[in-house]
């Protein structure tokens, strides 16, 4: 540690000794290290971007790629490729077209990003233009690091191109990194200031960027006729961008052209580009002289997916004037829009429900086609149950129609699915219960209710019965629960936890809270068979992770908190059912409880939990007999939307081929890391399972985060492994993980069972090295009571770009002593420089 330390002095030309400081000369010369290594940084962060599109788009071009593609286009593909691999940037084009269109072979947008931005980056404008594109298109992965398209701005921005200063100014304003980086914060707005002002004069199509600048507007320059070629020949030649550039230059004086141009970029690329075709014709277009194109349009993205692309199919052959009426055709397309899974929720319509009642039967086997494939297994089980007339299988596949609301038809069959259930001696099938809201209208009156026999009824009905004081209707509860109502019991369990009673001069009242009471009478319920009863009793005696004193001396075993849950499931209480689900980690159970608490009522968790419960019985099963590693490369359980079908399958088949980098970004795809994107229609925590196995193959292939993320889990989720948490932090470390390194160092801190600083201290160092950087913000925290050595990372961060510790060690020194004179100027400039205005206001008081 003491290395590392004198390292940073040298490098800032610092000391350690409490009254010297820094000249102004060495915090510039400090600053100017600074610099060189964060640009080192930058340049080794943009060959590792470089490394990774290539390798994308080599996966892009291998023959395991066009082998997707239907034997009709493989061809074409496959001269795609060859083009592409023989050094034709617009052969590339046509690949991540084909790639990011997803109707030839499944979707992968991250494959368009990689190849454009290297066909960009040698200067080929088409490529370039294309990756401005990139940003309208749905990925699972965040866009990439560096824009390869600033030089080529830059050059366009010069040359009078007003959208290209405009992008330019606002990556400035965004904070988009580009290469070489530019650091300083006041030259970043300078700049982006230069590059609007120069877009609004030009005329840059952005009324809410150029409001300032109305006053310069010129009329924004033509191209010219030879670039009006250009675009012409590339789009000829199968160059989307070119097609949709030429249409936009088209539109205002040949907007028919414009149309069939838009047209033509929707069938090279799909995307936003088809929904540029579908607006020109609905906005003022002749409908009826595009019509052909409008249903290419919604046909081609109804294939793609989109269920109200297939809705709007349906409405043009049944509504429209324009469209020939075929009844047999609306028809076909509208059941397309109800039986695609995850349909947007506009389809989710009265249309689906009468299309249901001419459906085939609901017990034929094309209803197996409905849902997911990893779902089909339970369907298929339960529907060939309900066949051979077994009432239970019957009651299950109704359940599980009403729980699934992707596949509308047979969430409309359920109706005749409970009739029919009901019919074999399900008699839990025959009616459904009601809901509180339903309930609170019907409830008789409190003598009426205890007068029925029905424990439940008679306990509900005291504690409404807003006619006597709260504290008589205490008693009364009271009194039923020594007679044996054991739903009394639980109710006044609850007035002693924290429920309250309505009363007439005040909002609510409870009696003082005592949790031992509760449980008392908690228990008294549930020993008298009431579920509620049991259920609460359960959720007091559950282990809590910060527990009171007195929830730490009512907490129970685990085993002790199933059973209870267990118990009230099978009494009929709803949301114990969901409970004990969750407990388990027996698949079946799961699903037992599950299927029970979507039966009792319990919408909102039960039903949602019965998805999942089949789907991890069938991934449990998978493991079991294929091994989670197999399971996480194989394509099998196809649960995937379409948009992230084609990535995923990419990076199966190079985690398969021990790219680690694939490994640890399949582990994302499946854990949800996906930046706001859903990449799979179901996020089941029970996903855990195979993200570890990916990041065990990554660790295994010498991956240091691989072994970092397996870390993570042995610390959070008390997985076990053989290295445990240290070990796989330090052979983490060893492989080259600055995050290993870091979390090794958290094992052998103060907070740890067995602290020790000399590790600490190692690690820190090693994360410190790997980072390259200045501002290794743990060194204070190790060096802690030094004040020297805090004062010293305030200088470290400031010149790291932190403007607020510039103004922090600008301001106050050492024990009180102030630095000089110009080493405040010094530190004030920078934190002024890097936008923070408590900096420029001391900077301006000393001048």
């Amino acid at each position: 540690m003491r290395g590392l330390f004198l390292l940073v002095l040298v490098l800032l030309g610092g000391t350690a000794h409490a009254q010297e400081y820094w000249t102004a000369d060495q915090v510039h010369a400090g600053r100017q290290a600074a610099l060189a290594a964060k640009s080192a940084q930058a340049a080794r962060d943009f060959e590792t971007q470089r490394a990774r599109f290539q390798h994308v788009r080599d996966m892009a071009l291998s023959p395991d790629a066009a082998a997707e593609a239907p034997p009709a286009h493989r061809a074409r593909v496959e001269g795609f490729q060859h083009g592409c691999r023989n050094g034709d940037l617009d052969a590339c084009i046509r690949v991540a077209q084909v790639f990011v269109a997803g109707r030839i072979v499944p979707r992968d947008a991250p494959v368009a990003e990689a190849i454009y931005w290297l066909g960009c980056e040698t200067g080929h404008d088409a490529s370039c233009r294309s990756y401005d594109r990139t940003v309208d298109e749905v990925t699972p992965f965040p866009r990439s690091g560096f824009d390869p398209t600033w030089p080529w701005r830059q050059e366009r921005c010069a040359t009078g191109d007003p959208e290209a200063c405009l992008k330019l100014a606002e990556a400035m304003v965004n904070g988009t990194p580009v290469f070489p980086p530019i650091e300083d914060n006041q030259d970043k707005k300078e700049l982006a200031a230069q590059f609007l002002e120069r877009a609004c004069v030009l005329g840059a199509r952005s009324g809410y960027w150029c409001d300032s600048f109305k006053g310069n507007r010129a009329t924004p320059p033509q191209p010219s006729a030879s670039a009006i070629a250009a675009l012409d020949v590339g789009c000829t030649n199968g160059i989307m961008v070119d097609c949709f550039d030429l249409a936009s230059v088209l539109r205002p004086t040949e907007p028919d052209r414009a149309i069939a141009l838009y047209a033509h970029a929707c069938r090279l690329a799909g995307g936003d580009r088809c929904g540029m075709v579908e607006y020109e014709i609905l906005v003022g277009a002749d409908r009826a002289v595009h019509l052909a194109l409008l249903i290419e349009e919604y046909e081609l993205q109804c294939g793609g997916g989109r269920a109200e692309k297939c809705l709007a199919l349906a409405n043009l052959y049944r509504d429209v004037p324009e469209a020939p009426r075929d009844p047999k055709l609306a028809r076909h397309w509208l059941l397309k829009a109800c039986q695609i899974h995850d349909p947007e929720p506009s389809v989710r319509m009265d249309d689906c429900r009468l299309l249901a009642d001419e459906a085939s039967d609901p017990l034929a086997p094309e209803v197996d086609e409905m849902v997911l494939p990893a779902l089909r297994s339970f369907v298929t089980e339960a529907r060939n149950g309900c066949i051979a007339n077994d009432a239970s299988a019957c009651h299950d596949l109704a359940t599980f129609a009403q729980a699934y609301p992707a596949a509308p038809l047979l969430h409309f069959a359920a109706k005749r699915l409970y009739a029919r259930a009901c019919e074999l001696g399900a008699t839990d099938a025959c009616a459904m219960p009601m809901t509180t809201s339903e309930a609170v209208f019907v409830r008789p009156s409190a003598a009426t209710a205890c007068a029925s026999g029905d424990a439940q009824l008679c306990a509900e009905a005291i504690a409404a019965d807003v006619t006597q004081p709260p504290q008589d209707r205490l008693l009364a509860l009271q009194a039923r629960c020594a007679q044996g109502n054991g739903a009394a019991c639980g109710r006044v369990g609850g007035l002693y936890t924290d429920q309250f009673l309505l009363d007439d001069a005040a909002d609510n009242w409870s009696p003082q809270k005592d949790m031992y009471l509760a449980t008392d009478f908690h228990r008294m319920g549930c020993d008298l068979d009431d579920g509620p009863s049991c259920g609460s009793l359960a959720d007091i005696i559950a282990p809590k992770r910060n527990p009171t004193r007195t929830e730490k001396a009512l907490e129970g075993p685990p085993q002790e908190v199933f059973r209870l849950y267990s118990q009230a499931c099978d009494l009929g209480h709803p949301r114990s059912c969901s409970m004990a689900a969750g407990l388990t980690d027996d698949p079946d159970q799961t699903l037992r409880f599950s299927l029970r608490a979507c039966r009792l009522g319990d919408r909102m968790i039960g039903c949602d939990g019965l998805l999942y419960a089949v789907l991890q019985r069938d991934v449990a099963t998978r493991i079991t007999e294929q091994g989670a590693l197999a399971v996480a490369l194989t394509p099998a359980l196809e649960l995937e939307k379409p948009h992230s079908s084609g990535t995923l399958r990419r990076l199966q088949r190079g985690c398969a081929a021990t790219v680690t980098a694939d490994c640890m970004e399949l582990a994302s795809l499946f854990n949800g890391q996906s930046h706001g994107v859903s990449t799979m229609h179901y996020d089941m925590q029970y996903w855990g399972g195979l993200v570890k196995a990916l990041h065990r193959r990554a660790c295994n292939l010498g991956q240091g985060d691989g072994c970092a993320e397996l870390a993570e889990q042995v610390r959070w989720d008390r997985a076990s492994d053989p290295l445990g948490e240290k070990g796989l932090n330090a052979l983490g470390c060893e492989q080259g993980s600055e995050r290993a390194c870091y979390q090794a160092a958290g094992n052998w801190d103060r907070y740890s069972a067995a602290p020790d600083p000399a590790k600490e201290i190692e690690f820190i160092e090693k994360a410190c090295k790997l980072s390259d950087r200045l501002d290794c913000h743990l060194v204070a925290d190790v060096m802690r009571g030094n004040a020297v050595a805090e004062y010293d990372q305030k200088v470290i961060r400031c010149l790291s770009g932190e403007a607020n510790n510039c103004y922090l060690a600008g301001r106050y020194g050492v024990e009180g002593a102030s630095p000089p004179y110009e080493v405040k100027q010094a530190l004030y400039d920078y934190g002024c420089r890097f936008g923070y205005s408590d900096a420029c206001q001391a900077r301006a008081s000393m001048q």
